[in-house]
């Protein structure tokens, strides 16, 4: 049986609110950042309900492999796009790695996980700053190309592997994975998309 989170739901959808909120009262600047936030949200090919399991779903996963003996050890990142949960990051173990599938499977609203842990020691913070700045680097890359919808596009980095998701046509994957393979730093690109016809 899936595990039901319906209070961390009820979190985001509350944080969104309280986020919309403090827009309506805030100064102009913060209102035009609003509109851009809004903006990026209209791009994105899932609907805004999946935005929030998306969400829902990356809370329960970090929730339940919190609750674990080898959490502790480990540097664990989970992130969903479109209800599919990607792992990356380090474990002490090979059985961890398994168990972090199961748990992660478990949580409610999850079709797919694409586990790409691996044992090793937590990555340090010297390297969590580089991945955070190569993220940007392939991110503002994206931004330059005129036929590609970058905002529908995520870019999560580990230990200089760009790993890229979202919902895209085959030749949108192409030139993303093209430009994040252009950029100075990254060792490698792993595609995690799925694929439409639409434009």
């Amino acid at each position: 049986m899936k595990r039901s989170i319906p209070s961390q739901r009820c979190l985001c959808i509350l944080l969104l609110v309280l986020s919309v909120c403090t827009q309506l009262v805030a100064c102009i600047p913060t209102l035009v950042a609003g509109t851009a936030t809004g903006a990026s949200v209209a791009i994105d090919r899932r609907s805004t309900g999946v935005i929030i399991d998306d969400q829902t779903i990356e809370l329960g996963v970090t929730h339940e492999l919190a609750k674990t003996a080898f959490w502790g050890k480990s540097h664990i990142v989970a992130v969903s796009y479109n209800n599919q949960v990607l792992l990356i990051g380090q474990v002490p173990n090979p059985a961890a790695i398994q168990q972090a599938s199961q748990i992660s499977s478990r949580i409610n609203g999850v079709r797919k996980v694409f586990n790409q842990l691996h044992v090793g020691e937590p990555s340090s913070f010297g390297t969590r700053t580089n991945d955070t700045y190569l993220t940007s680097k392939v991110r503002s890359g994206l931004l330059t190309k005129d036929s590609l919808k970058s905002h529908a596009i995520k870019v999560v980095t580990e230990e200089s592997t760009v790993y890229l998701m979202g919902i895209v046509t085959q030749q949108e994957a192409n030139l993303a994975t093209d430009v994040a393979r252009h950029v100075s730093g990254v060792k490698h690109v792993v595609r995690v998309f799925e694929y439409t016809k639409n434009e």
